[in-house]
Parts: C-alpha cells; sequence; structure tokens
C-alpha cells in the first residue's frame, strides 16, 4: 500500500511494481481476489482506518468489486470504470 497525498492506494497483483506469486515464480500459491481483498483490509487497520472509498479501473475494477462484496461494512463509496472482466473462469 502506498500513500499518496490524496490517500493511500493499493495496486492489484501483478501490475507495475506490485508483487504478485505468479509473477515472482510461486505458482503454487495462487491468490483470491478475496485474499486480496483481505490483505487491504488487514493493511487498512494497521492504519486505524475503518472505513474507506474504493476505486477500481481497468482490471482493478474485479479486486474493487471483491473488497466491496466481501466486506461490505468497510467501504464507504464504490466506483468501477472501464471494467475488464474475465467471464466463466
Amino acid at each position: 500500500m502506498t500513500r499518496s497525498q490524496n490517500g493511500y492506494y493499493a495496486r492489484r497483483p501483478g501490475f507495475s511494481d506490485s508483487w504478485s506469486s505468479a509473477k515472482q515464480g510461486h505458482t503454487d500459491e495462487l491468490r483470491t481476489l478475496r485474499d486480496f481483498a483481505a490483505d487491504v483490509c488487514e493493511v487498512a487497520d494497521t492504519f486505524k482506518i475503518h472505513h474507506f472509498g474504493v476505486l477500481g479501473f481497468s482490471a482493478g475494477a474485479p479486486y474493487a468489486l471483491a473488497l466491496a462484496y466481501h466486506f461490505p461494512d468497510r467501504g464507504t463509496q464504490l466506483a468501477v470504470c472501464a471494467l475488464l472482466l474475465q467471464f466463466g473462469r
């Protein structure tokens, strides 16, 4: 999680310089969207952030939707745009 002028943000796994198990060659530890959402909540807890808004853009939209779905009590706002979804998986 990175702090910016407007708050904190997390990049989805494998995007830019973010870490992903598959990117590092650890295919035995494939993580789910719910795992990512739980990680975001854990980091938010560390910073004592109990409620937050979520924005998902393009391939990050499923991660934002998963956070809103699995942890609805944490989010105050949800916005997704230019969704990139894979159906049937």
